[in-house]
């Protein structure tokens, strides 16, 4: 803590950032953090004037940065969000179809039935009078629509804006809640006839759009050079972070092999391009006289590379900890490596604090921290002197030491662990490096038809490579395990038992190894309560998939599963995220209309259906069959229609229900029900 005085400026931050993403809201906020405010002022003038700090000044001070910190991150979300601004388009906002003038600000994004465009507005109607707005929205176009839609491009198009739908199931990925953190709102829909260009925009330049128009010039560049798709999407991603057309067959294999980082540009990237700029600078200027010069150009550089990428946070945090780094050699300050870490780590959060709970920002600062800490403990103990081995054990440990400070993030997050990580890593690496130069060249030699022949060759044969190593262990019998259930009390128990090894393997200290050994058996005992509570329990779910009548019943670890030709990228996204939330679950699936749970009836409509005569506590009704309501007994049932139902047919059952005083649900409107019995 004394090497990394960051640390305790970050600790205090992280703490209200998790607040904030806990929901979190704090009454008289803007009063409060006036107050810690002055009172840190109060204390700075303290201690400026005492010769010797007193205890006394020292614990004002130090409790007035604290609650200043916990409070600053509530502030900078406010200053984030695009909301906040007078001129954001959704103070015009109206429930019928409106006007806007917008401007695609990134590449568009095919997909099977739109065009998808990020598009920044700059005026929208409202009652027949235009007003100047800003801020970023989705725009999804029509196929036959989407001719020639080019980055920087004036567009005006009629459509209603339609808020962007959170998570629907129990556990599923909340893509509303994703887009928020990132200033996204709304989505408009555009119907034939509804989408007209206005011409380029005249904008003014700024880093982001160069970097999009170089990124779009690399794209358009490789797609006609000739590469397999496979080739192709891999480059675009490894080059400029464009992933958009990369197959989800070709990232499965890629994950279940433990080397989906390769994909994405990362700070392995990011350091490339810093030793290539560095090496042509010490070719140039081998006496170090242009150092101030050096730095400027080096800093320009790396900032476009992040615009060109997209300013993700990977490619940020590295670019941040290179350049100060480098503004430490230029002017012979040198720190703390840890520290630089952790105060990239707070500029970002500084800027956005949502990006806590960006997955990428915490994999790619725990990897470099891992790396940073457990690769010099390691190696100083023993490397080989052959070359080959020695960079194959760089990999091997570098591997692994990202691998285990990621792990709690990456079970979480993903559920699942890659079994040949090390391995995998260890070749696939290596053959990405020489596909990232073979690619550069490409860009570089691209007119020269006979080079662009060869390397187009060169590149397709190696993604054919990579792919075969990244297939080799794309089988859950031994290449990886899948669907393991890891809640957030899995995550705490496994850090600091990490922590622990860490810090016994470094001190030897015993008293530390019993305290991990007591973590251990606490972290066992929480598991196998969890466990044992889940085995009492039994919740009947009815699941909110589009066209589709899914429900399922949960007796303690037995799943009766009624699956109504749910494709695997519906279980998926849509069920799977609520089985792993358990442990050791047995799915079978259930032919039956009803489900009998001591006193308890359960009885789903179906396609063929007869209410039986004594009635039933829950009724789902499915695919429009209206049920005979006025047969039922005395005691009325909860009538839930799935989303197998029209939107008509609903409206028209809710009223009926309403009529007859019977309680009513619809999935299709509130999202899955989840009852517990």
């Amino acid at each position: 803590m004394k090497g990394i005085p960051f640390i305790r400026i970050l600790l205090p931050y992280v703490i209200g950032t998790l607040c904030l993403l806990g929901g979190v809201v704090i009454p008289q906020l803007h009063l409060l953090f006036g107050l810690c405010f002055a009172g840190l002022c109060v204390a700075f003038w303290l201690r400026a004037r005492q010769k010797q700090a007193a205890p006394a000044g020292n614990s004002f001070f130090f409790i007035s940065l604290c609650c200043f910190l916990f409070l600053l991150p509530f502030e900078a979300a406010r200053l984030y969000s695009a909301k906040t601004q007078r001129s954001h388009y959704t103070h015009y906002i109206s429930q019928e179809e409106q006007r806007l003038m917008v401007t695609v600000a990134d590449m568009p994004v095919a997909t099977e039935k739109f065009l998808k465009l990020s598009v920044l507005v700059d005026a929208i109607e409202q009652n027949g009078v235009w007003h100047y707005a800003t801020g970023p929205m989705l725009v999804y176009v029509r196929q036959p629509l989407a001719r020639s839609l080019n980055t920087g491009e004036s567009l005006l198009l009629r459509s209603k804006l339609t808020a962007i739908t959170g998570a629907q199931n129990p556990g599923e990925f909340d893509y509303k809640a994703f887009l928020e953190r990132k200033n996204l709102f709304h989505a408009a829909y555009v119907a034939p006839g509804s989408l007209w260009s206005a011409g380029r925009s005249q904008s003014a330049w700024s880093l982001s759009r160069s970097g999009i128009a170089i990124r779009e010039q690399v794209v358009k560049t490789l797609r006609e050079a000739g590469l397999s798709q496979e080739a192709f999407s891999i480059c675009t991603a490894l080059l400029v972070g464009y992933d958009d057309e990369i197959s989800a067959n070709v990232m499965q294999s890629f994950s279940h092999s433990g080397t989906l980082h390769i994909l994405s540009v990362s700070g392995m990237h990011t350091g490339i391009l810093y030793m290539m700029l560095m090496l042509l600078f010490r070719l140039a200027d081998p006496y170090n006289r242009y150092s101030e010069w050096r730095c400027a150009v080096v800093i320009a550089v790396m900032l476009l590379f992040a615009a060109i990428t997209g300013f993700s946070p990977s490619v940020m945090r590295a670019v941040l900890m290179l350049v100060l780094v480098l503004l430490g050699k230029t002017f012979r300050r040198n720190g703390n490596p840890y520290n630089t870490l952790v105060f990239s780590a707070f500029l970002l959060l500084l800027y956005n604090p949502y990006l806590l709970a960006d997955v990428g920002f915490l994999l790619s600062y725990l990897a470099v921290g891992g790396i940073m800490y457990l690769y010099p403990l390691i190696n100083d103990r023993w490397s080989p002197r052959n070359r080959i081995l020695k960079f194959a054990w760089d990999i091997s440990l570098m591997s692994v030491a990202a691998t285990l400070f990621t792990l709690p993030v990456t079970l979480y997050y993903f559920h699942q662990f890659p079994l040949w990580f090390l391995l995998s890593n260890l070749v696939i690496i290596p053959l990405s490096t020489v596909l990232m130069g073979a690619a550069f060249l490409l860009l570089l030699c691209h007119k020269v038809l006979f080079l662009k022949h060869c390397l187009a060759l060169l590149i397709n044969g190696i993604t054919t490579a990579m792919l075969r190593t990244a297939q080799l262990t794309d089988n859950p019998m031994y290449g990886y395990m899948d669907n393991i259930s890891f809640g957030l009390p899995d995550v705490l128990f496994c850090s600091f038992f990490t922590v622990l090894i860490l810090w016994f393997l470094a001190s030897k200290s015993y008293k530390v190894l019993a305290t991990a050994l007591v973590c251990a058996i606490a972290w066992t005992g929480s598991s196998a309560w969890r466990v044992y509570r889940q085995s009492l329990e039994t919740e009947l779910v009815v699941f909110s998939v589009k066209r589709k009548a899914v429900c399922l019943l949960r007796s303690g670890r037995d799943v009766y599963f009624r699956d109504d030709s749910l494709t695997e990228g519906e279980f998926r996204r849509s069920v799977k995220p609520y089985l792993l939330r358990y442990s050791g679950i047995r799915l079978q699936e259930s032919r039956g209309g009803s489900w009998q749970l001591g006193r308890k009836r359960i009885v789903n409509t179906g396609k063929a259906f007869r209410l039986p005569p004594q009635g039933c506590d829950y009724l789902i009704v499915s695919y429009n069959h209206f049920p005979d309501l006025d047969s039922l007994p005395q005691i009325k049932p909860l009538v839930i229609a799935d989303c197998s139902n029209s939107y008509t047919f609903v409206k028209k059952l809710k009223k009926r229900c309403a009529g007859l005083g019977i309680s009513f649900y619809s999935v299709k409107e509130k999202g899955a029900l989840v009852i517990s019995f």
